[in-house]
């Protein structure tokens, strides 16, 4: 099993996770020079999150439901799913253009933010394990479409319109 990555489609106890602290975090290498510059090195594209969940452990019956939960899944071996609290939310995130003919779509969010001169500066993150059930609607030109013309893998985050109903 060396080399493998596994994920483990069970979420860590979520009244547990509530209380967690930590987040998504990137590896950005920061050089300075003698004369003040700096130079600033991207390790990773992508972010890794990382908690501490020991806030929310309140009792003897919490500890040992981790414990399960961590011997499960062989400490770091096996990737699951953990609810980020403070991020787990999407609303009006626009996930592709559609071209009429493509029907799958990659569920990503995307972070924005525009300086005082009008750059903007973006960020997207695929979401790869959205939530069963937490899409709640999908819409095409600002118009919402029936959840029958339109199905989530939430194994993958890919969206797929049914045939015949391509944005």
């Amino acid at each position: 099993m060396s080399g493998t990555n596994i994920f483990v489609e069970s979420q860590f106890p979520t009244d547990i996770s509530y209380k967690s602290k930590g987040g998504s975090g990137f590896n950005t290498s920061v050089f300075s020079t003698v004369s003040g510059y700096e130079q600033r090195n991207i390790n990773w594209s992508r972010t890794l999150a990382e908690y501490n969940i020991g806030y929310g452990i309140r009792t003897a019956d919490d500890m040992a439901v981790v414990v399960n939960f961590f011997m499960s899944v062989m400490g770091k071996a096996y990737a699951f799913r953990f609810k980020d609290w403070a991020d787990f939310n999407m609303h009006n995130q626009k996930i592709g253009v559609g071209d009429g003919t493509t029907l799958a779509f990659q569920v990503v969010k995307t972070y924005t933010i525009v300086s005082q001169i009008g750059l903007e500066q973006t960020y997207t993150r695929i979401i790869n394990k959205p939530v069963v059930g937490s899409i709640g609607s999908v819409l095409v030109n600002s118009v919402p479409i029936s959840s029958s013309y339109w199905s989530l893998d939430c194994t993958t985050g890919i969206l797929t319109f049914t045939s015949g109903h391509a944005p």
